[in-house]
């Protein structure tokens, strides 16, 4: 029983390990597409993903709230295109 037990505990351990590496592998490419985007796109979507609200964000850049709204869109857009393979 003991040996089941530690066997099944070391197993979860291994599981665990192997989605954290996942995990941060996955991190590591969204992290690179990001940067990736044009700067315009990436400053917008990086304050937002940093917690930024949309009229925050259009008066730290000094863009207009609509070029935010529209900014941040077409990250998204392009970030599920290129990280489809992630989502699948």
């Amino acid at each position: 029983n003991f040996y089941q037990n530690k066997k099944s505990f070391l197993l979860k351990k291994r599981g665990n390990l192997e989605r954290e590496l996942v995990a941060k592998e996955n991190m590591a490419i969204i992290e690179k597409e990001i940067n990736l985007l044009e700067p315009e796109l990436r400053k917008a979507f990086s304050l937002m993903m940093n917690g930024y609200k949309y009229e925050e964000i259009a008066q730290k850049i000094h863009i207009p709230l609509g070029t935010v709204k529209t900014n941040i869109y077409e990250s998204r857009k392009i970030l599920k295109k290129r990280l489809k393979s992630l989502l699948d």
